[in-house]
């Protein structure tokens, strides 16, 4: 495991309480998950970095199957309470351990951003791997030229490594990983000052 991202999961378990506190509304994502929840074609979703289980929760509440996965023990502990219907396990987004072409679904909100660089194109490479035919994919990360660690912290807890993206460098990860934009959007968090890529994906069945 690289310092960034270990540092960056020691930041997340000793913040996670207040992290969960201070993250529980929907009403900056309402309107992605309804998309996202609508264009599904099946009812087992994966939720990447699924984190205190606040969208997973959402998505047992409409009724699928949801599979959630992170790498902080604490938020894992968090999101246990929140979605009890969900199965949450602690893993590496890197390395999810599932076989192949096994889900209808997979949401990554906030997820992969906390990678190097270096590492997002396995990353997806594996997601890919683990969606059925068809399947519909939400990724959103932050939008800019940042790579590092945090420079506020909003939170008061260890500093969290963060790769943001252009639309160029994002599309190109998209593109090599064999997945079709449907939808395409940049949302801003205005108390923050920060803004964000939201793509909503497909991957098309296997070419013969």
């Amino acid at each position: 495991m690289s310092d960034a991202l270990r540092k960056t999961r020691e930041a997340y378990d000793g913040l996670a309480e207040t992290y969960d506190r201070a993250n529980r509304s929907l009403e900056d994502i309402e309107g992605i998950l309804e998309a996202f929840t609508r264009n599904l074609k099946g009812r087992l979703v994966l939720d990447v970095g699924c984190g205190h289980g606040r969208d997973a929760e959402y998505f047992t509440e409409q009724g699928l199957d949801v599979v959630g996965l992170d790498l902080s023990s604490e938020l894992i502990r968090i999101a246990r309470r929140k979605a009890r219907e969900a199965r949450l396990i602690l893993a590496d987004m890197r390395r999810p351990p599932f076989r192949d072409r096994c889900f209808d679904g997979a949401w990554v909100c906030a997820s992969f951003h906390h990678l190097e660089k270096d590492d997002t194109p396995e990353a997806v490479k594996e997601l890919t791997r683990v969606l059925g035919d068809n399947a519909v994919t939400h990724i959103s990360v932050k939008k800019g030229s940042f790579t590092g660690f945090e420079t506020r912290n909003r939170y008061r807890g260890g500093p969290r490594y963060y790769s943001f993206y252009t639309g160029e460098e994002l599309m190109k990860l998209i593109t090599e990983a064999g997945l079709k934009v449907k939808h395409s959007n940049i949302t801003a968090e205005e108390k923050l000052d920060d803004h964000w890529i939201n793509l909503l994906l497909e991957r098309g069945p296997p070419q013969n």
